[in-house]
């Protein structure tokens, strides 16, 4: 940063706490100004939400603009002043789009208006348990893409064979949670979604018993192999299978609920050791960030000299700052 009593000052304002504690509030506040939208809603209500956009626009756009000036080299390199920097952009050109044009471009407003409710993400960088949580997630991710990939193959596995055992199994009338119209094993994407609600553990159990049925006075199935044309005019009418279907759906049950999903957790808890331990880091991010300010205190000219006489308070607020 050179020599510039503007820039200065402009670093002063937005490395204080305040500053911090404003924008945040501005965020707390546009988030909430969302969620006051409804269908129908008053006229009147719609053009103070417009105005509201308006303000909170331009303070994210003096945000970003007073951050660049600081210093454009370092703003750039955050990945969090990027994604800030393409919120605010996205922001203009919404207004812009909407103002001047008066032209909705279909799905192009619709990303607008998601990185508009974005905005609430610039909240996590504000708040360190947040960030943490984040880090998690983005540590555990790729690991979790590889358990993810093990689950669709699996549900493919167990969709495949659930066609080949069961498809031909009469429905059970009026079972609302059970074997229907919407969740069997007819064809292979029916099979595949039935699967992932039995993921779920949503009545996989009434699905299990429904394909155990044999004939009964209630339940008039038929024990002859159907033909193909019966099967297209009639549906299926086939009885149950009572003991392939408990092997099925208790094996997909432990192996797909019991085991994969628990590794989800486990891997997730994995991950959030080691956020932990970035953050615990004696020299990290945010020890950086918190050296530039208090070196700012000592050195207000940016030379990247200081007093020798200042060094003990320069040390002594980074302790007092670290015990904080």
């Amino acid at each position: 940063m050179k020599n510039d009593k503007c820039r200065n000052k402009l670093y002063e304002i937005t490395s204080t706490n305040e500053f911090d504690q404003f924008i945040t509030a501005c965020i707390v506040l546009n988030t909430f100004s969302m969620t006051l939208t409804w269908h129908n809603e008053p006229s009147f209500l719609q053009g103070w939400m417009v105005n509201l956009n308006y303000i909170f626009t331009g303070i994210y756009t003096i945000e970003a603009a007073a951050l660049i000036i600081v210093d454009w080299k370092s703003y750039f390199k955050d990945e969090w002043r990027q994604f800030d920097f393409l919120i605010v952009l996205a922001a203009i050109f919404g207004i812009i789009l909407k103002r001047f044009t008066h032209s909705s471009l279909g799905a192009l407003t619709i990303i607008i208006r998601v990185f508009r409710i974005a905005r609430v993400f610039k909240m996590v960088k504000r708040f360190r348990k947040l960030r943490k949580i984040l880090n998690t997630f983005i540590v555990a991710l790729p690991t979790l893409g590889q358990i993810g990939s093990l689950i669709i193959i699996q549900l493919m596995i167990y969709s495949i064979l659930g066609v080949h055992l069961f498809s031909r199994v009469m429905h059970m009338p009026n079972s609302p949670d059970g074997l229907n119209e919407h969740a069997n094993f007819s064809k292979f994407p029916i099979a595949f979604i039935t699967l992932i609600r039995i993921l779920t553990g949503e009545a996989w159990n009434e699905i299990m018993m429904d394909l155990s049925h044999g004939r009964s006075l209630l339940y008039q199935c038929e024990e002859a192999e159907q033909t193909i044309d019966d099967f297209e005019k009639r549906g299926p009418m086939g009885c149950g299978l009572p003991h392939t279907s408990r092997i099925y759906f208790i094996s997909f049950t432990v192996i797909g609920v019991f085991v994969m999903l628990n590794m989800f957790i486990s891997i997730i808890m994995d991950g959030y050791n080691v956020s932990q331990e970035q953050e615990n880091m004696r020299i990290n991010e945010e020890t950086v960030e918190i050296y530039k300010k208090l070196w700012h205190k000592y050195d207000k000219k940016a030379s990247g000299l200081i007093d020798v006489n200042d060094l003990n308070d320069l040390l002594l607020d980074l302790i007092l700052d670290e015990v904080k």
